[in-house]
């Protein structure tokens, strides 16, 4: 199929990327989106929603009949063909300017955002159009009898024998620490149409805690994950209603999640130095208010930046309480020892300023003031067994 964007590159090009197969092309795409100099947040946004169904794309390179059946086989070859122009519009937009220079007139501004647009509406045509569904996309496609006879799959049931919705294949992608987004993906079957998920924690105590609102196929990790076991629910189901069975898959390989190591190696000299000094914004009636948090080794002090007037400050408590949003957000609530909600957001305070910095800036004064709480009642704890012995 023809589009508005397939003037981009030339035959020469097209003709190199011919044997790359459908995954090779979306991680391709996903590293030249890295380095976009022109439209980066369209070329990310494409990068992201090809990131999705990768996990269905590497399903192709294990089933070769797909290829040989008329049926099948030329939707995969314009799947394949759209990410190929995917691809060169992606890399067109970090080409050098004095080199591209046509190019770059050509492609600038909210056209190339259109093309780019364009580009990820087509792959999703030809996605709908595979005989498989993506659980990241919650599509559906009928598979045909030829497809199923070609898997070696046995489609001839007897009347009194119900195969149960399901996923083969279930598996959680994405990096396992606070401010990465985890995915499931899987390959649906006898009939699974949707999924019902639910994230949850597991708790040293053995205890599982249901994550608020975390409900969809893809969840962001947080500071509130760090230290437990997480995981997801998922029950699938077809048109009828009918159900299969709840199956519960664990993140990062039913091992705790962890934050990265220079997260903790800065958390770690906060303890070491028995102080730590962070500038957020705090809900100050219906505005936010630049403030600073300080954390010490007995207690925390908040205080307004401009006016320099103290907000808060106490001694560490088994009351005290940090609670995080679900989904990618930079706020957080300090629930106070005497019940006080005061709300917090890192949005615009990094340097140099990106979403994920100030997500990570979130999870790190976070997880340092449980550090210093834990570790403020642990020396509580002891001076008090001392006492008593």
């Amino acid at each position: 199929m023809a589009v508005a964007w397939d003037d981009v590159g030339n035959a020469s090009s097209i003709l190199q990327l011919l044997g790359v197969d459908a995954f090779g092309l979306a991680s391709m795409i996903t590293q030249a989106a890295l380095t976009a100099r022109r439209n980066r947040d369209a070329c990310l946004q494409l990068a992201e929603h090809v990131r999705v169904v990768e996990g269905l794309l590497r399903r192709l390179q294990t089933l070769p009949r797909l290829r040989r059946h008329p049926e099948t086989r030329r939707p995969l070859e314009q799947l394949d063909d759209a990410l190929r122009r995917a691809y060169l519009l992606v890399r067109s937009c970090g080409q050098e300017l004095e080199l591209r220079s046509y190019l770059y007139q050509l492609l600038t501004g909210a056209h190339t955002a259109a093309r780019l647009l364009a580009a990820e509406e087509e792959i999703d045509r030809y996605i709908r159009l595979i005989p498989m569904i993506g659980l990241v996309a919650t599509v559906g496609v009928e598979v045909t009898q030829e497809v199923l006879e070609l898997d070696g799959e046995d489609s001839t049931l007897s009347q009194d024998h119900v195969l149960l919705p399901g996923v083969e294949e279930f598996q959680i992608i994405g990096e396992p620490k606070p401010g990465f987004t985890l995915r499931v993906c899987g390959f649906p079957i006898n009939g699974t149409k949707l999924c019902i998920f639910q994230w949850v924690r597991y708790l040293d105590d053995g205890t599982r805690q249901s994550i608020e609102g975390a409900t969809m196929y893809d969840y962001v990790v947080t500071a509130d994950d760090v230290d437990t076991l997480l995981a997801v629910q998922y029950t699938p189901m077809d048109d009828d209603g009918l159900q299969g069975e709840l199956v519960t898959s664990f993140a990062n390989g039913k091992s705790k999640i962890a934050c990265d190591s220079d997260m903790q190696s800065e958390i770690n000299a906060c303890i070491s130095n028995k102080e730590a000094l962070y500038n957020v914004f705090i809900l100050n009636a219906d505005s936010w208010e630049l403030a600073t948090v300080m954390l010490r080794r007995t207690g925390y002090q908040i205080k307004a930046k401009m006016s320099d007037e103290l907000i808060i400050e106490e001694e560490y408590s088994q009351m005290l309480q940090t609670k995080i949003p679900n989904g990618r957000t930079t706020q957080f609530v300090l629930v106070s020892s005497g019940g006080v909600n005061l709300a917090f957001n890192t949005c615009g305070i990094t340097e140099p300023n990106t979403e994920d910095y100030d997500v990570r800036l979130r999870d790190l004064i976070v997880l340092t003031m449980r550090a210093f709480q834990k570790k403020a009642l642990r020396l509580e704890l002891d001076a008090e067994e001392e006492g008593e012995s």
